[in-house]
């Protein structure tokens, strides 16, 4: 998923951990928070959109890993 062609997914309520991300995009607290505002908030599609930057971000945060790949597994679990 390409992050330039994905930017309408950021809204209006984003904008508070966008600019976390951008001041410090190692700092996994900021992820993390952004994750868990997703996983309130948007769609599959969302938080995924968040969770493969985080990992793009962060690749050796096995939280952030863990997350996302919890979350694609549920939602395959669910096509099921």
């Amino acid at each position: 998923m390409s992050t330039a062609s994905h930017l309408y997914l950021v809204t209006d309520n984003d904008v508070i951990y966008e600019q976390d991300i951008l001041r410090n995009p190692a700092n996994i607290r900021a992820w993390l928070d952004y994750a868990s505002f997703k996983r309130q908030t948007g769609s599959l599609l969302d938080q995924a959109f968040v969770l493969e930057r985080a990992c793009n971000a962060l690749p050796r945060s096995y939280k952030l890993w863990k997350l996302y790949l919890e979350l694609r597994v549920s939602h395959l679990r669910n096509r099921n």
